[in-house]
């Protein structure tokens, strides 16, 4: 990541917006890959700035954020 607190700034404001999201939702909607994603998410999560939930209404188990 060229400039992390500016992706991380656009994450969560693209979280805010949509409320939940998977982390494929919002790779594809950030153009980025699954794997910087995730680190991301990581440590949003670990500041406390983002929470992960589960998701069962379709049937399987999913994370949103």
């Amino acid at each position: 990541m060229k400039d992390p607190q500016r992706i991380y700034k656009r994450m969560i404001r693209t979280l805010f917006d949509a409320h939940f999201m998977t982390q494929r939702e919002l790779a594809d909607s950030l153009g980025a890959s699954a794997a910087a994603v995730s680190r991301a998410l990581g440590r949003l999560e670990s500041e406390g700035l983002v929470r992960r939930v589960s998701d069962r209404e379709n049937g399987r188990s999913a994370d949103r954020f």
